[in-house]
C-alpha cells in the first residue's frame, strides 16, 4: 500500500512482535517484493493510513484501510488478560529506585506513581514531564532501562542527549511513548536557543512534526511522555508560572543496590505491572505539575542576577536580605549603609507586613550585593523589563519613586535588626 501521510510505498510482514515494514519511493519495488515471496503482482496500489496509536488495540482494518504500528508489550498484555485488581504493594527494589529518583520525597513519589499508572492503563499523553536530579548512581538510568522500557516496550522508549534534539530528522519520535533526556542541561548557544520552546511544545501539544529522510514532513498524534535526568541544578529553563515540569528534590546519595540488581528488577516487572494496572488512577492529577521548592530552585538558577534580586523583592523574601545583614563585613562602609537601610525598612513596616522601599535604596543594595556601579537610568530600565514598577510617594519628607512590597518570608527577623 501507499502511506498517505509520507507518500511512501510500504511492504512487509505482520509478526508475533508487531510489524516488519519497509518503505520505498519506487512503486515497482512492490512487485519485486511480491515475486520474491510468491505473491500476485499488483497494478494499482491502494492508499492506506499507517499510524501509531497505543490507545487503539486494533492492529489493522481492511474496512478503514488502516495499519496501527503499536503492539502490546508482554507486561501490558499479561495485565489485560489476567486483570489483577488487588495488588497494593510495589516490589521492593522497584520501590527503592523510585524513592531514590524522586529525592525521597513522599509527595513526588505518590504523584509520580499516579502519573506512571495513568500512562500504563491508558497509553495516553499526560502533558507533564518529570525532572530527576542528583549525583551519579541514584538509579535514574537503571530505572528507565530496566523498569520503564520492559513495561512499555523497549522499542517505544528512547534515550537522547539534549544536543540530539535539534537534529534534522526525528522519525524516532513518532513511535516513542517515553523519552529519557539524559544528562540534561541546556547550554546557552545560538543552536540551543530553540530547545526550551521546542520542549514545551513536545510535552504539551497533541500533534508533533515528524521529519524523515526521503519522506514528506507530516504531523501525527503525539504520545510521548518526557523524563529528564540531570546532575545539574540549573538543567532546564522553567518559567515562574510553569505547568509542565515536575521537579524532584536533588538526590545527594547514590542508591545501594546488589550486583545482580538487573536480574532482580527483571523478576519484579510483572508484579509491578500488576500494581500499576490495579492502581486507582486520577487522570486529572496526572496533567498537573507539582509546585515545590525544587522547582522554584531550578527556575531561579537560570535567572540573571537582576531577575533573582527583583524576585526577592516582589515575592517579599526578607530572609534573603537579613542573611546578608548578619554577615561580618568588618568596617566596610557600604555594609554599614546597607544595615541602615534595613533599619529604615523596619520603621516603615506596617502590621500587615507592607513596606515602602525607595528606588535609590534598591539601586544601592543591588550594586552592593554584586559589586556593580550601574546608574539610575540603567537600573530603571532593568526594573521596567523585570516588572518592578515604581510609583511616587513621600519618604523622609521627600517625593521619591518607591515600590511597596509585602514581606511574606522572614518577617520575624525584623525584631533582630
Amino acid at each position: 500500500f501507499r502511506d498517505r501521510a509520507q507518500d511512501l510505498y510500504i511492504n512487509g510482514f505482520k509478526t508475533e512482535k508487531g510489524w516488519e515494514l519497509s518503505a520505498t519511493k519506487n512503486k515497482s519495488r512492490l512487485n519485486d517484493f511480491a515475486r520474491q515471496f510468491g505473491l500476485d503482482e499488483v497494478d494499482a496500489v491502494e492508499d492506506w493510513d499507517m499510524v501509531f496509536d497505543p490507545t487503539d488495540l486494533t492492529p489493522f482494518s481492511f474496512e478503514n484501510k488502516r495499519v496501527n504500528l503499536y503492539y502490546l508489550p508482554d507486561p501490558l498484555r499479561h495485565c489485560m488478560k489476567a486483570n489483577p485488581t488487588d495488588v497494593s504493594e510495589i516490589p521492593p527494589w522497584t520501590k527503592t529506585l523510585i524513592e531514590s529518583i524522586t529525592g525521597n520525597d513522599e509527595k513526588c513519589f505518590d504523584h509520580f506513581i499516579n502519573w506512571l499508572a495513568c500512562i500504563f492503563q491508558t497509553r495516553k499523553k499526560t502533558r507533564t514531564a518529570w525532572v530527576f536530579q542528583g549525583v551519579e548512581g541514584t538509579g535514574k538510568g537503571l530505572f528507565f532501562n530496566h523498569i520503564i522500557a520492559p513495561l512499555f516496550g523497549h522499542h517505544y522508549c528512547c534515550e537522547k542527549m539534549i544536543r540530539n534534539l535539534v537534529d534534522t530528522f526525528n522519525g524516532w519520535l513518532e513511535q516513542c511513548l517515553f523519552l529519557l533526556i539524559d544528562e540534561s542541561r541546556i547550554e546557552r548557544s545560538v543552536k540551543n536557543e530553540q530547545i526550551p520552546d521546542m520542549l514545551k511544545s513536545w510535552i504539551t501539544e497533541p500533534k508533533i512534526s515528524i521529519r524523515k529522510m526521503r519522506a514528506n514532513q507530516y504531523e501525527p498524534p503525539n504520545f510521548t511522555n518526557f523524563i529528564f535526568a540531570t546532575n545539574n541544578a540549573d538543567a532546564l529553563e522553567i518559567g515562574a508560572t510553569d505547568r509542565r515540569y515536575n521537579v524532584c528534590p536533588e538526590q545527594q546519595n547514590a542508591v545501594q543496590v546488589p550486583i545482580d540488581i538487573e536480574e532482580r528488577l527483571k523478576k519484579e516487572i510483572i508484579p509491578f505491572a500488576e500494581f500499576l494496572w490495579s492502581y486507582p488512577i486520577n487522570e486529572e492529577l496526572s496533567h498537573i505539575a507539582l509546585n515545590n521548592l525544587a522547582k522554584t530552585t531550578m527556575h531561579e538558577s537560570k535567572l540573571s542576577d537582576f531577575a533573582f534580586f527583583v524576585r526577592r523583592i516582589i515575592k517579599g523574601n526578607f530572609e534573603f536580605f537579613f542573611d546578608i545583614y548578619t554577615q561580618d563585613k568588618g568596617a566596610l562602609p557600604e555594609h554599614g549603609i546597607y544595615k541602615g537601610i534595613l533599619r529604615e525598612w523596619k520603621d516603615r513596616l506596617t502590621r500587615d507586613g507592607q513596606c515602602v522601599i525607595t528606588k535609590n535604596e534598591l539601586k544601592f543594595i543591588y550594586n552592593y550585593f554584586h559589586n556593580k556601579t550601574i546608574s539610575e537610568v540603567v537600573f530603571g530600565r532593568l526594573a521596567v523589563q523585570h516588572k518592578l514598577n515604581f510609583t511616587f510617594s513621600t519618604v523622609e519628607n521627600k517625593r521619591q519613586r518607591v515600590f511597596v512590597t509585602t514581606w511574606t518570608t522572614g518577617v520575624e527577623f525584623f525584631n533582630d535588626l
